[in-house]
């Protein structure tokens, strides 16, 4: 994965070469298009030589289970009033958030070779005198913050018992099996139909409900697994023929699907998750049907694509069961932190991952530029603490609210002083 295009690297090598940043902002009055000097282009229109000074683009600073958003600032100047204007009244609400990009251009070469610079949105500005204002840009995470997770009411269920009233409406991605842990069922269910008995599993349409429990006990007739459609949204549930009483009902599940009609093949790559996860949820609010495309999610589609094939070489198979209200920003920081990816914005404004690799040599030098390589650095771990022992939780049981094991990695030769650490992994596989 490269900045420049061929056509471009060439550009740049070339003695008297012409190149130049060039900025768009997409106002609500009109597209704001400036550069150092000057300048034409056939696919995009006219550059005003309003670009006063561009900044410096920063770049991210890449961790494992964070996805920072560096701020960049550029400073214009407004001789017609163009943007002051466009703040006029209520102007300034609509201008906040418009649409920034910036370019590496070149005078010789097609659209399609420009290096793409920076993608993201206008978040405030500075009026530095009468005609020169400062623009401060960031990648535009807003989905990524939003809470995207609905809870059980009256309106949607009339009937519901008083204890499901308010509660999260799950959604369950992978395999939750208890058959080889604890036979009592890893998923909780939500009594939503005191009427038609009918207890709720999930949003949406999931593969397969593959055993019900109460109070622990199998049940292996009297119940089947039903889809309902209510206020156009899809819900699963376990629709019983007889009332369960006061019976504690828990199933084992197979979470979604790829395709969204309960016969696609059963989504556990990690990658492909986080992917569905960010469309259907996150990016796109998915109602009913076949799932949205996964283009819905702006996602670096080579860097999705390697991180597809290394979980599948592997045999990962993950699982998550989402219950609380969180930011979808949290859940992909879970997410990352659980499979030791690094997760940050591309120049082109999407989601880039990459995960850490211990097969691969470690590079010699300290420091590359993570979106331009297709193979992750690997740090010496210079200064970095020793641990005494490492305990990972792991296989989530819903049902309970806890992990069912633990696995603990000790250092015999370690000194007493040495830290440990504890890994939650809630995204790992809830099976046996």
């Amino acid at each position: 994965m490269t900045l420049y295009s061929a056509a471009m690297t060439t550009e740049l090598a070339r003695q008297g070469r012409e190149v130049l940043p060039v900025v768009e902002v997409v106002l609500p009055s009109g597209t704001l298009r400036v550069a150092g000097v000057a300048w034409s282009s056939d696919a995009r229109g006219h550059y005003e030589p309003w670009l006063a000074d561009p900044g410096t683009i920063p770049r991210n600073a890449v961790s494992i289970g964070s996805l920072e958003k560096p701020q960049w600032a550029f400073t214009v100047i407004d001789p017609d009033h163009t943007f002051e204007d466009a703040l006029a009244g209520y102007g300034r609400i609509a201008v906040r958030r418009s649409a920034v990009t910036c370019w590496l251009a070149g005078r010789t070469l097609a659209f399609a070779d420009w290096a793409t610079l920076f993608t993201g949105i206008l978040v405030d500005w500075e009026q530095a005198d009468a005609h020169r204002w400062t623009l401060k840009c960031e990648r535009n995470d807003s989905p990524l913050r939003r809470d995207t997770i609905g809870t059980v009411t009256r309106q949607d269920w009339p009937q519901a018992h008083t204890d499901a009233i308010g509660k999260v409406v799950p959604r369950i991605y992978g395999k939750h099996s208890s058959a080889s842990v604890t036979l009592k069922g890893l998923v909780p269910t939500l009594y939503v139909d005191t009427v038609g008995f009918r207890y709720l599993v999930c949003a949406r349409r999931v593969k397969a409900i593959d055993a019900v429990y109460k109070g622990g006990v199998a049940v292996t007739s009297g119940w089947a697994t039903v889809v309902v459609t209510i206020n156009g949204r899809d819900y699963t549930l376990v629709d019983f023929t007889t009332d369960q009483v006061a019976g504690v009902i828990t199933v084992d599940v197979r979470g979604y699907e790829t395709v969204g009609d309960g016969g696609g093949t059963l989504i556990e790559n990690p990658a492909t998750m986080l992917q569905h996860y960010l469309a259907n949820w996150v990016y796109g609010e998915h109602k009913t049907g076949n799932w949205l495309a996964s283009a819905t999610a702006p996602m670096d589609a080579a860097l999705l694509a390697t991180a597809q094939t290394f979980f599948t070489n592997r045999d990962y198979a993950a699982a998550r069961y989402l219950d609380s209200v969180t930011h979808a920003l949290e859940a992909l920081s879970q997410w990352a932190h659980d499979y030791r990816a690094r997760t940050f914005w591309t120049r082109a404004g999407e989601i880039g991952i990459k995960v850490d690799d211990p097969s691969e040599a470690m590079w010699p030098a300290t420091w590359r530029r993570w979106n331009e390589q297709t193979t992750q650095p690997r740090l010496g771990g210079f200064g970095a603490p020793l641990l005494r022992s490492a305990l990972g939780r792991y296989c989530w049981d819903a049902s309970t609210d806890k992990f069912l094991f633990e696995l603990v990695a000790t250092d015999p030769a370690a000194d007493t002083d040495e830290a440990s650490e504890t890994m939650d992994l809630p995204w790992g596989a809830a099976q046996l």
